[in-house]
């Protein structure tokens, strides 16, 4: 059988008659170290024209809605239970320097999160325990492997995307990450900034995870929810180092941060994390507004 071959990037489409075409990946690692010819890995075949860009995209752009549906879908999979999108512009101007740490380079932030089970949380009475900072840190393990799930998605789909590290930090006093996975919530309309400083889901409370894909497909954005804590002031009332106040903006930083230096001389912890405020906040307490429950 005799066949026609055209190049495209890293892929190879042979034609073996003008109406069907066999695509082929040719990975730049497949060359044998003898100086052999590359093995490729044969990925379908259409009996149209395949349609060629970097990192050969979908032959059928997706809209946007159903875009979002699939991506959804793949993220709900993998454990995701929130999800939504924020208006980066939007975000920017409600937290100047959002994005100082990875630049202003998209539309979109694709925002989701993963619950954490209260069971972790309830010997968090004072202090974090390894119970708890096991569940921490395997949740952000979930997050960041959905996160590359959607963002490889979205680049197939010849939109430029990146993953954010669910729980990277990159400076300290106070700590900081590439992107305030929180307010970018926030701005997708997630739930609201609660007087702890976390993002507060009408669902979950502050008892889930986060972790941003940013892109520049253009979704349709959500809309931010307004500040619904009402009456409720549990995280208040815990919070071993006395930095939660009565108003978002009065959160104490350097306190919170100063106990958590403290917490990680706890044996088998290690790691600047807390959760007494977390644990407090739940979406049954007396008091909170019942905006968004499900």
């Amino acid at each position: 059988m005799s066949a026609t071959e055209s190049f495209a990037g890293d892929a190879c489409v042979a034609r073996t008659n003008p109406a069907r075409e066999f695509v082929f990946a040719l990975p730049c690692l497949a060359r044998p170290l003898n100086g052999g010819p590359r093995s490729a890995i044969l990925l379908g075949c259409a009996d149209t024209p395949v349609i060629q860009s970097e990192h050969m995209p979908n032959k059928r752009p997706q809209s946007m809605k159903a875009l979002r549906k699939r991506l959804e879908e793949l993220a709900h999979s993998a454990g995701v239970r929130v999800f939504g999108v924020a208006d980066l512009e939007a975000a920017e101007k409600e937290v100047p320097g959002l994005f100082e740490r990875v630049g202003a380079r998209f539309k979109r932030a694709v925002v989701m999160g993963m619950p954490l089970s209260p069971a972790y949380l309830e010997g968090a009475v004072d202090a974090p325990t390894p119970l708890y900072f096991h569940a921490y840190r395997q949740l952000n393990y979930r997050l960041d492997d959905a996160a590359y799930v959607v963002c490889e998605a979205l680049i197939d789909e010849g939109h430029r995307s990146m993953a954010v590290a669910a729980s990277q930090i990159i400076g300290s006093d106070p700590p900081k990450g590439h992107v305030s996975h929180r307010h970018l919530g926030a701005a997708a309309g997630l739930g609201w900034i609660g007087r702890s400083g976390l993002l507060v889901t009408p669902r979950y409370g502050a008892q889930l995870r986060l972790v941003t894909v940013l892109t520049d497909a253009p979704f349709e954005a959500g809309t931010p929810l307004p500040f619904s804590c009402g009456k409720c002031a549990a995280c208040v009332k815990v919070c071993p180092a006395k930095a939660i106040r009565g108003k978002p903006e009065e959160f104490d930083l350097a306190a919170c941060y100063a106990k958590l230096t403290e917490f990680t001389r706890i044996q088998y912890v290690g790691q600047h994390i807390c959760g007494v405020c977390v644990k407090a906040c739940s979406p049954d307490n007396p008091g909170r507004a019942a905006v968004g429950r499900e």
